[in-house]
């Protein structure tokens, strides 16, 4: 049994009766997934068809559940500190170019380090006991 959704037949995404009975969430998430995706791509219809995709398969995964999506500023620093831990090859002149790069001072980005250094230890060694977990 595969959990891929089938491929839908047509776009149904630009009908009016159809995104009148959806949810104006989910409406919105469309719009914002399509347009940044047609601003990166510059093909308005490729854009749609992967929006509408991305929409389907978030429903099928997070539908019926209460989800919560951080504020932009917060998902960017997440991101941003993610992108640092990837970049860091262990010298101390990378923690120079890191702060350069990103304009933080070295010791943010030695507690950056820190706390995807945790993070990464948890994903890769989970705890022997649940309250560690």
């Amino acid at each position: 049994m595969s959990n891929t959704l089938p491929e839908p037949t047509h776009d149904v995404t630009d009908e009016p009766e159809m995104r009148a009975l959806w949810p104006q969430a989910l409406v919105d998430m469309l719009d914002v997934i399509a347009a940044s995706l047609a601003r990166e791509l510059g093909d308005q219809e490729q854009a749609r068809r992967l929006a509408a995709l991305a929409i389907r398969e978030l429903a099928h995964y997070f539908g019926g559940r209460m989800t919560y999506l951080p504020r932009g500023d917060r998902l960017e620093r997440a991101l941003r500190d993610k992108a640092i831990w990837d970049a860091h090859d262990g010298r101390r002149t990378s923690v120079l170019e890191l702060a350069a790069r990103y304009r933080l001072t070295e010791q943010q980005i030695y507690a950056i380090l820190r706390e995807q250094r945790a993070l990464h230890v948890r994903r890769v060694q989970p705890g022997l006991f649940e309250e560690e977990q």
